[in-house]
């Protein structure tokens, strides 16, 4: 049993660590991507470099 009760917190820590490290990846992305011409561009940007479509 107390095995059992070892392994239930260590899944709890690894699920608790994957939930900070996809919030902090999501933080990552500063670019959008166009929808007509699929260019990254900078979050900074409201249009396109390419196509100048303006979001």
């Amino acid at each position: 049993m107390g095995l059992f009760k070892k392994s239930k917190k260590v899944n709890a820590l690894n699920t608790e660590n994957e939930i900070k490290k996809l919030e902090t990846d999501v933080k990552k992305i500063d670019f959008w991507i166009c929808p007509k011409c699929a260019t990254r561009n900078l979050n900074s940007s409201r249009s396109c470099k390419d196509c100048g479509y303006y979001r």
